[in-house]
Order: C-alpha cells, then sequence, then structure tokens
C-alpha cells in the first residue's frame, strides 16, 4: 500500500514539474514575440525620423529659408493659402494629418497613428525585411522623401483647397436658398414673388386712373313749385319754400326749369364720355323734391362734388352775365365747405366765359341758399345767364351756345379735379 502510494506521489511531482516547464516555455516565446515587435517598431520610428529630418534638410536648402521653426502647421489651410499662391511653405514642417488620403503626418505625430498591425508569431520574423521595404516604398503613413514632398504637398493642398472651396460654396448657397424660401411663396422663386409685387402694384396704380370720379348734378327747380317751408340749413330757425319753378325767358318764353334739365343732360353725356360717373338728381318735369333733399340725394350718393344749375333774372333786363355761388367762410352751416367750393365755382365760371364770351361776374359768396347749406360735399351753384336780358335769353335757346355752356361746365370740372 505504502507502495502504490509512494508511485502515485511521483507521478503527481512529474507532472507539475512539466507542467512548469510547458508554462515557462509558453512565456518565454511570448515574451520573444513581443521584444522583436518592440525593437521592429523602434526600428521603424528610427527610420521614418531620420527620413524627415533628411527631408526637412532638402527642403531647407532648396528654399534657403530659416529651418530654426519646428511647429507644425495648425491645419491643411495653411499650406493651401502659400502653396496655391506658388510660394513654397515657410515652415518645411508638412502639415498635420486630415481625411484627405494624400495628406502627410507630422514628424511628432503620435506613434498609434503610424504602428504597424500587430503581427502574428510566424510573421515576426519578417519584420526587419517589412521596415526596409518601408524605407525604400514610402506610404501615405509615413513621411515622403524630400525629392517628391513639394510634388505631394502640393497635391495635397490643391485637393484640399478643392475640398474647403467647395464647403465655402456650399454654406451660402445653403443660407441664398434659404433667404429665397422665406420671400417666395411655395411654388414659386423670388424672381416670380418679385414679378407678382410689380404686378400687383401696377393693378393698383391702373386702378386709380381707371376709377371715375362721381359728379351728382342737380337740374335746379320742377314743373310745380312747393311752397312749403323748409330750413335753410341744419339747425336753422330760418325757413324758405322748398322748391319753385323759376324764372323764365321774357323773350323766348321758355321756363326756367326746361332749360337747366336741358343742359344738364348735356353735362352729363359730355362728362360721361370723359371717364366720369354721373349722379343726375332729377331726369323730368314732374318731380317734387325739395332744395333739402336734393342735396341729400347728393350726399348719399358717393358724389365728390355737386353741381347746380340755373339760369338768372332780375328786374333790370340790362342785367347780364355768368356767375356762380358758393358758401363763405364764415357760413354757420358749411364753413368747412367754403375753400373747395370757391375752387370749383371758380373754376367753372372762368371756363364757361371763356367759352361763350360771357361776362365773367366771378364767384360769388352767399349763405342764404338752401341747396347749399345742406350739402355736406363741396358744391356750387352756376347761373348760366340772365333770361330777362333780351340778348342772353336768345343765346342760351341756340344749340351752339348752349354746348359752348356744356363745354366750360365740364372744362372747369376738369380744371377742379386737375388742381
Amino acid at each position: 500500500m505504502k507502495h502504490i502510494k509512494g508511485k502515485l506521489l511521483y507521478s503527481a511531482v512529474i507532472f507539475l514539474v512539466i507542467l512548469a516547464l510547458v508554462s515557462c516555455g509558453k512565456n518565454k516565446s511570448g515574451n520573444d514575440t513581443e521584444t522583436i515587435n518592440k525593437s521592429s517598431l523602434t526600428e521603424s520610428n528610427a527610420n521614418t525620423e531620420s527620413d524627415t529630418v533628411n527631408a526637412t534638410a532638402d527642403l531647407s536648402e532648396t528654399d534657403k529659408a530659416d529651418t530654426a521653426s519646428d511647429t507644425p502647421a495648425e491645419d491643411s489651410g495653411n499650406a493651401v493659402s502659400e502653396t496655391a499662391t506658388g510660394k513654397k511653405p515657410s515652415t518645411p514642417t508638412p502639415a498635420q494629418e486630415t481625411d484627405n488620403d494624400t495628406s502627410v503626418p507630422t514628424a511628432e505625430a503620435n506613434p498609434a497613428e503610424v504602428k504597424p498591425k500587430a503581427k502574428s508569431g510566424s510573421e515576426a520574423g519578417k519584420s526587419d525585411a517589412g521596415s526596409a521595404k518601408a524605407d525604400k516604398e514610402p506610404k501615405t503613413e509615413g513621411t515622403l522623401p524630400a525629392s517628391k514632398a513639394d510634388t505631394e504637398i502640393k497635391q495635397t493642398d490643391e485637393k484640399s483647397e478643392t475640398a474647403d472651396s467647395e464647403k465655402a460654396k456650399d454654406k451660402p448657397q445653403e443660407v441664398d436658398e434659404s433667404k429665397k424660401d422665406d420671400k417666395a411663396k411655395p411654388g414659386s422663386d423670388s424672381s416670380d414673388s418679385s414679378d407678382d409685387d410689380m404686378t400687383d402694384a401696377n393693378n393698383i396704380s391702373d386702378d386709380r386712373t381707371e376709377s371715375k370720379r362721381i359728379v351728382a348734378i342737380d337740374a335746379g327747380h320742377q314743373r310745380k313749385g312747393n311752397y312749403e317751408q323748409e330750413p335753410i340749413g341744419p339747425g336753422a330757425k330760418e325757413t324758405k319754400a322748398k322748391v319753385s319753378s323759376g324764372t323764365q325767358g321774357r323773350f323766348t318764353g321758355v321756363p326756367e326749369y326746361e332749360l337747366n334739365l336741358l343742359i344738364a343732360k348735356k353735362v352729363k353725356d359730355v362728362l360721361t364720355e370723359r371717364g366720369y360717373e354721373v349722379i343726375m338728381i332729377r331726369e323730368s318735369h314732374d318731380v317734387d323734391l325739395s332744395n333739402k333733399e336734393r342735396a341729400d340725394i347728393a350726399n348719399e350718393s358717393g358724389a365728390e362734388i355737386f353741381i347746380r344749375i340755373h339760369a338768372n333774372g332780375s328786374t333790370n333786363p340790362s342785367v347780364h352775365g355768368t356767375l356762380t355761388i358758393y358758401p363763405s367762410k364764415k357760413n354757420p352751416y358749411v364753413a368747412d365747405l367754403s375753400e373747395a367750393s370757391h375752387k370749383l365755382s371758380k373754376a367753372i365760371v372762368d371756363a364757361i366765359c371763356k367759352n361763350t364770351g360771357s361776362k365773367n361776374l366771378g364767384a360769388v359768396a352767399r349763405d342764404d341758399m338752401s341747396g347749399i347749406n345742406w350739402s355736406k360735399i363741396p358744391v356750387t351753384i352756376i347761373e348760366m345767364g340772365y333770361m330777362t336780358n333780351e340778348k342772353e335769353d336768345k343765346l342760351m335757346q341756340t344749340e351752339d351756345y348752349q354746348n359752348k355752356i356744356v363745354q366750360g361746365i365740364c372744362d372747369g370740372i376738369d380744371e377742379y379735379f386737375s388742381q
């Protein structure tokens, strides 16, 4: 029994010794491989530094520049700006590594960036040959020989410059597109938007040009007068007859209300031809409209001016001439219309007299006329001539003279709106 135990103990000891020897053998092999790898790396780095120094020396002799500075360029952009202008880099140290495949790493780069891949035990013996081959044929991860440095750096810089240029161009274009989108509506570009804006402006201008002036015309009086009383103005205690039938031609026998409507219709026709819109207060003799009611119609019509057509009369048959009437600046009802009404009145009387040769009695201010005092727009009463004067009574019944009066009224209205 003891003999058997002794054999087992002996066998265990032998097994442990063998196990220890095998373990030591593996550790030694691993250490040898690591030593070889470190040696290869050290030799490769030494070769890299040596080639860099040689390239630096050659570049320095070629450029005859100061090589005291050993600070690497911050980025490829520095080399780009100098090489693109045909100048040699002031610092011979190559630019730092970028994403560009042809860029050159700096001599002070982290060894991890140029460290070769770990080799297996079977490849360890080939490390010396690989290092020697790398010295003869440098790759992009290593430093280029001095004879090719300028060419490769220039190519690198040109590619980097092109990439930077494309990036610089892309960014402003994106901004421009954004601005264009802000200005332009969906489905259109900025030029279309500009054209639309110009078209809209032209349309507005055309609308203003083509918009019609609105003129209210009252042919004074009517066939049958209404002599009921009404205030001569808003809040007035003084009253007058609502409307009369007017005077009559002493030598022709023509009633004023007929002459007034005849001229009013002619004025309407001419103004319409000139592009005006005309509101006729009456177009018949058989109406019953007071002076206040006539003013109310004009006020509510949207008209800009109120033209009241009349003929004059006097107990003195020698009195003749043409005049217009407007409210004075002291009018208790429509003083605010005085200035505009005066311009309108003067423009018309001057134009009538110019066309007819009638005596110009001017624009006369009066504040007792109901048709004026109830108006809310510039207003004038036109007294074409005296029906009690033989010459004017007869002239006003001729078509030629009537047309001259009409021409004068329309010219005066044109003049007023042109001011």
